[in-house]
């Protein structure tokens, strides 16, 4: 019986080394069918040398004539005052107080301390609400 394991496990072997020669075959020939042959640098050198690049227009400068301007500053003005800043003044807007639109209501919420407990835990409370982190 040992001898039958170690025919069948021979046989495993073998279909394995098979298939991989055989797949190895497979992938050789995609290989080959995928590589495109290129045509040669010296059959595609003419194409480009009878090309000929089209001659770009020459433009002329445009001369602007711009008008020199003078900055006004004290070493060129004769009057000083001229160079001083004037103020804008602006109109005073007058600004209509705002009626607020719901009524006060006074607060519905009276918090009576009866013992020292509860005014303890109201400060803790309010201590926590009120972080200033």
């Amino acid at each position: 019986m040992d001898s039958l394991g170690d025919y069948i496990y021979l046989i495993v072997i073998l279909i394995a080394g098979i298939s991989s020669i055989l797949g190895k075959r497979k992938k050789k020939r995609e290989a080959e069918v995928e590589t495109v042959d290129f045509p040669d640098l010296e059959d595609i050198i003419p194409e480009f040398t009878d090309y000929v690049r089209p001659e770009k227009p020459v433009y002329q400068e445009i001369k602007n004539n711009e008008a020199k301007v003078e900055i006004p500053t004290y070493d060129t003005v004769k009057d000083v005052s001229v160079m001083k800043a004037k103020k804008q003044i602006k109109p005073v807007k007058s600004f209509k107080e705002l009626q607020p639109d719901e009524p006060e209501v006074p607060n519905s919420y009276e918090i009576e301390l009866d013992n020292i407990d509860e005014a303890k835990k109201a400060v803790i409370y309010s201590e926590i609400f009120n972080r200033k982190y």
